[in-house]
């Protein structure tokens, strides 16, 4: 069976995806300050480096997002972006290792927590 992203498509290695997540905390300051995300399909949390990916607009946080937006807030929502690596399991359940868009960290995530470019 298959990894399946929010929309209930399929999601295979080399899809770009986007982590619809959630900040649980922030270190540091700036692009590079390292966000530690979760998601609504895991207790798990995950770290992206804040130019990983967009985020909404928390004025005052520490954070900047891609496209320069402050963050940080504990429950604010953030979007971190990468390329699927590997895939162990299958549904939206299954886990993704996605290489991060700008820090090239390694994060593993749900597949049903995520869009991704499978067209």
């Amino acid at each position: 069976m298959a990894a399946f992203n929010m929309e209930g498509k399929v999601v295979k290695v080399n899809d770009a995806v986007t982590v619809v997540a959630t900040v649980v905390s922030v270190s540091g300051i700036g692009q590079t300050a390292l966000v530690t995300f979760s998601t609504m399909w895991s207790p798990n949390t995950a770290v992206a480096q804040a130019n990983d990916g967009f985020a909404v607009a928390q004025a005052g946080q520490p954070a900047v997002s891609i496209d320069g937006v402050a963050f940080g807030q504990s429950g604010g929502k953030c979007s971190p972006m990468g390329v699927v690596q590997s895939i162990s399991g299958s549904g939206v359940s299954a886990l993704l290792t996605v290489l991060l868009k700008s820090s090239q960290l390694l994060c593993i995530v749900p597949a049903g927590a995520c869009h991704s470019d499978n067209v």
